[in-house]
C-alpha cells in the first residue's frame, strides 16, 4: 500500500478509493465544508458507493435511532462504572479501579462528543458550529481517546 504523488491523489487500498486533492478544502479538512465538488467514490464488490451524496431520510432515520440506542448504552454503563466506584471506599482503593474509572471518563467524553459528530458528518453537510467549535471537540475527542488508550496499557502494565 503506497500513497502515488500524482495530480490523481489515488490511494492503493485492497479496494478502490478516489481521495479528492486538497485543493477542494479550504482550510483543515475536518473543519471546513467541501467547496466544489469533492465526491470521493469507491467500489467495493462491484457495488458503487458515491460519499459525495448526502444519505436518504430513511438512511438518517435508522443511523439515528442506532447512534441513539449506541450513546444511551454507553452514557448510561460508563456513568454507572464511574458512580460505584466514586461511591465505595473500598473499590477507590485498588488502582486498578480507579484506572477503570478513568477509563470510563474517558469513554464517557468519546460517547458525548464523537457520536454527534459522527451524525452530523453523515448528514454531509460539513461542520455547522463554528470552526472554535470544531477545535474544542476535536481536542475533546483526541485527548480521550488517548485517556482511553493509555488506562488500557497501565491496567495492562499494573497487572
Amino acid at each position: 500500500m503506497a500513497w502515488q504523488g500524482d495530480n490523481n491523489s489515488t490511494l492503493l487500498l485492497p479496494f478502490n478509493v478516489n481521495v479528492p486533492n486538497s485543493d477542494h478544502f479550504h482550510g483543515n479538512s475536518s473543519c471546513s465544508k467541501p467547496s466544489g465538488n469533492c465526491s470521493a467514490a469507491s467500489t467495493m464488490n462491484g457495488t458503487s458507493l458515491n460519499m459525495g451524496e448526502p444519505a436518504t431520510t430513511e438512511t438518517l432515520i435508522g443511523l439515528s435511532v442506532l447512534f441513539c440506542q449506541i450513546g444511551l448504552v454507553g452514557i448510561f454503563g460508563n456513568v454507572l462504572v464511574i458512580c460505584v466506584i466514586l461511591l465505595d471506599r473500598k473499590m477507590r482503593q485498588s488502582v486498578t479501579n480507579i484506572f477503570i474509572m478513568n477509563l470510563a471518563i474517558a469513554d464517557l467524553l468519546i460517547m458525548l462528543f464523537g457520536i454527534p459528530e459522527i451524525v452530523q458528518f453523515r448528514l454531509n453537510r460539513g461542520w455547522l458550529l463554528g470552526r472554535v467549535l470544531c477545535k474544542i471537540n476535536r481536542y475533546i475527542l483526541v485527548v480521550s481517546l488517548y485517556c482511553s488508550v493509555l488506562s488500557l496499557v497501565s491496567v495492562c502494565v499494573e497487572r
